[in-house]
């Protein structure tokens, strides 16, 4: 969590790049409109602006955009082991031993962050943690948010992320005693495979169903059939994604697995008898077929699933600035906590 100064001062070299990159974009990017004023473009000027600042991130300077923000303490999260994995629980404050006995309506998040299983960490993305436990109070629940810090593929590759997602399910489970039916799996991009394969993991070994799953960009196919030349590449920010992800394809697979084991690509698994979905996608981003795909082959399956395409947004941007503008941030904050209300008030029916 080191300041961004802080961060610079260690890696001027990377920043350098990562400075030059942003320009080469940005002037390519405006000659482009210039050029073309009337042009129709599938993304607005601010996305494709921010679409320069995150594609240099991505392809020069990743710690600049995707790891924890400056300044936290104390007072904005406290860390937790789960069965001994690393883990964060958004807001601080608040017990995990607590919730089984708590009447009012909680709901744990338990979230994968992205980052193709090579990067990022648990905190990265807490201020839209903050923002969807904000939007939550505003609609009478009380979110508690249990981001895991899994195991990456630089140091131990599949099933180590699955295996700390599912030790950490199991011990809000069975070790702090919260229902399932209070328990949702969430994640963005690589978090969403980790979402889905450990839904299918935990109904294949006979653990209880969470209450629902938020996919938010999702990762699903790991072989790329439908991505890895992707037109979308000059909309989206994941302007390396060609080059990029095949090779953190091979980081993750042990020697005995290929890109296309439903294990790893759960697009290609059984996908009856899994919970409640809500599935976010932009339309300008390149892992749109896998968000398709997941969504028809769920609802064939005998699911029930949303699907949120929102037109001319790119990968990732349920997680609110910058990856999209404010609008579009209060729009996905209150769709997401909509599908939490709404699958909650529906499983107390049941119950009732």
């Amino acid at each position: 969590m080191a300041s961004r100064s802080i961060l610079i001062l260690r890696h001027p070299w990377k920043f350098l790049k990562f400075s030059w990159t942003y320009l080469r974009y940005l002037l390519l990017a405006l000659a482009d409109r210039l050029l073309f004023p009337f042009a129709c473009r599938p993304i607005s000027f601010h996305t494709e602006m921010a679409r320069c600042y995150l594609g240099a991130s991505l392809s020069c300077f990743v710690k600049l955009i995707f790891s924890a923000p400056p300044g936290l303490g104390p007072d904005d999260f406290e860390a937790v082991k789960l069965k001994g994995v690393p883990a964060v629980l958004v807001p601080a404050g608040k017990k995990l031993e607590n919730l089984s006995r708590q009447t009012e309506r909680t709901v744990v998040l338990l979230y994968a962050h992205g980052g193709g299983y090579a990067f990022g960490e648990a905190l990265m993305y807490i201020d839209a943690y903050k923002r969807w436990i904000r939007e939550a109070e505003a609609n009478g629940i009380c979110l508690i948010i249990v981001s895991v810090d899994y195991r990456l593929t630089t140091t131990a590759k599949f099933p180590a992320y699955r295996s700390d997602f599912i030790d950490s399910y199991s011990s809000l489970l069975f070790d702090y005693g919260i229902p399932a039916a209070k328990i949702f799996f969430g994640g963005d991009s690589a978090g969403g495979n980790l979402s889905a394969i450990s839904a299918i993991h935990a109904r294949n070994t006979g653990l209880p169903q969470p209450a629902g799953l938020i996919l938010l960009s999702p990762w699903l196919d790991l072989t790329h059939a439908q991505t890895l030349d992707s037109p979308a590449m000059r909309t989206d920010f994941l302007v390396t994604f060609s080059v990029a992800n095949p090779m953190l394809v091979e980081s993750l697979l042990p020697e005995t697995m290929v890109a296309t084991d439903p294990q790893i690509s759960p697009v290609y698994d059984d996908l009856s008898a899994l919970p409640p979905q809500i599935v976010f996608v932009g339309g300008a981003e390149v892992l749109l077929p896998d968000a398709k795909d997941w969504v028809r082959r769920s609802r064939e399956a005998g699911n029930t699933v949303q699907f949120v395409l929102d037109p001319g947004q790119v990968h990732m941007y349920p997680m609110g600035r910058p990856f999209c503008n404010e609008a579009m941030e209060r729009k996905t904050n209150k769709r997401l906590i909509g599908f939490i209300n709404e699958t909650t008030s529906r499983l107390a029916t049941k119950v009732e």
